[in-house]
């Protein structure tokens, strides 16, 4: 394995864990649970409306 192939595997090993890190952090509230029979669009306009919602 060269220098560059060396540096690509530890960059993504690192991405994967930061990213697994940042999963495992996140608050799960009872909203972020799926509805039985919602469709994945549902779900992310559920998601979206939580998420973007104004102050007040």
């Amino acid at each position: 394995m060269n220098y560059q192939q060396l540096l690509n595997c530890l960059l993504t090993i690192t991405i994967l864990f930061c990213t697994l890190t940042n999963v495992q952090a996140q608050d799960t509230n009872e909203s972020d649970t799926n509805l039985p029979g919602e469709n994945v669009v549902l779900q992310w306009n559920r998601v979206l409306q939580e998420t973007a919602r104004p102050p007040g």
